[in-house]
Parts: C-alpha cells; sequence; structure tokens
C-alpha cells in the first residue's frame, strides 16, 4: 500500500517499481483502492481485478490465461505447487487449475 497528498509521486514510484520489476522477471498488476469502484471491502473484486491486470516480462497479454498456459506446459511444476495447498482436494484454486490444465477445458474456462 502506498498513501501519500496528491503530487507526490505516488502514480511515478508506482510505474518504475512496475517496470523494474518486469524488467527483473516478475509478474505485476496494479490497482488502486477507492470508496466507489473498488472497494478495500470487496476481498473478491480486488482478487478479479488483480488477477485481469496481470502483466508479463516481455509480452503484451494481460490476465491468468497466460500464466495458465505456462502452468500446462509444465505439469510437474504445476502439480508440484497444487500438492502445497494446505486445504488439498477442496481448495476452490487448486480444484480450478486442475480444471483447467484438462484437455477438456479451453482457455475461456468452459468444458468441451
Amino acid at each position: 500500500a502506498l498513501s501519500a497528498n496528491y503530487g507526490s509521486g505516488k502514480t511515478h514510484f508506482i510505474a518504475l517499481t512496475e517496470q523494474i520489476a518486469l524488467r527483473e522477471g516478475f509478474l505485476v498488476a496494479s490497482l488502486s483502492l477507492d470508496a466507489n469502484e473498488l472497494k478495500p471491502s470487496d476481498a473478491a473484486k480486488i482478487y478479479q481485478t488483480a488477477l485481469s491486470r496481470l502483466r508479463y516480462p516481455n509480452q503484451s497479454e494481460r490476465g491468468l490465461a497466460p500464466l495458465l498456459e505456462q502452468a500446462r506446459q509444465q505439469p510437474q511444476v504445476t502439480q508440484a505447487l497444487l500438492d502445497q495447498s494446505p486445504r488439498g482436494e477442496t481448495c476452490p484454486l487448486a480444484s480450478s487449475i486442475r480444471l483447467y490444465l484438462d484437455d477438456d477445458v479451453d482457455q475461456n474456462g468452459v468444458v468441451q
């Protein structure tokens, strides 16, 4: 979280930090919480917004799909990560990733 007076360079600092992170190979997502459009109390919308704004080094694509496609190409790494889920088979995120990685699901999450 970053909080400062108007005009103090918050936006510039965030943009610079994003550029450095992308150059170093990190994924980044930037969003601003406010009282109207993205409320701090709306965890589901914050999560959805962050995932939709994911940016990748050296790619113009955004969102979760490119990450899932990389996971599909490295099933052993993905399985090792999913095995670390503290909720195991009952974890909604792990279940969704497993479903997506199944060849019967397309990139939009539609079962074929």
